[in-house]
């Protein structure tokens, strides 16, 4: 009875951490194994034989938290980086970039929203986006509001 293999060679190893930082599974491959000569069938084959393995899985699987905890960049560490940019920039005189980091601090803290103005003669001549959102709001809007009492029974007059 053979014994299946728990531990990954330093290619499968390799390919996993290509394939967590968003390679595709034959991207991964062709960074991890000499595919020099090989077709593009055969790379890909033997690429969806390594997805397939359990063991390659489960370390894949293992490494996702270790990545995403590395690339977060929270909101905290943002403002940290936004004040001290301001900071920098007021003490050498550049008030444009102090205003620019202020602005940043802003959004961040979501006191800053962007707004974009459409101006259309028609509701046809709207973009379909456009116009999805904008009823969309108009919905949402009108379910946090809820009917009017006056609108209750139909116009008037």
């Amino acid at each position: 009875m053979s014994v299946r293999r728990r531990t990954l060679t330093p290619k499968q190893e390799k390919f996993c951490h290509g394939i967590v930082a968003g390679l595709s599974k034959t991207e991964a491959y062709r960074g991890a194994y000499k595919c020099k000569g090989m077709k593009a069938t055969s790379v890909h084959a033997n690429s969806g034989k390594l997805m397939a393995n359990t063991t390659i899985r489960l370390r894949i699987e293992a490494l996702r938290p270790q990545v995403i905890k590395k690339l977060e960049f929270g909101i905290e560490q943002a403002m940290r980086e936004a004040d001290s940019l301001m900071h920098q920039a007021v003490m050498v005189g550049q008030v444009g970039a102090g205003v620019a980091a202020l602005q940043l601090k802003a959004r961040l803290k979501g006191l800053l929203v962007e707004k974009h103005e459409y101006r259309h003669r028609r509701l046809e001549e709207a973009p379909t986006p456009v116009v999805e959102a904008v009823i969309a709001v108009a919905k949402e809007r009108l379910r946090l509001v809820g009917p009017k009492d006056e609108h209750a029974n139909g116009p008037v007059g």
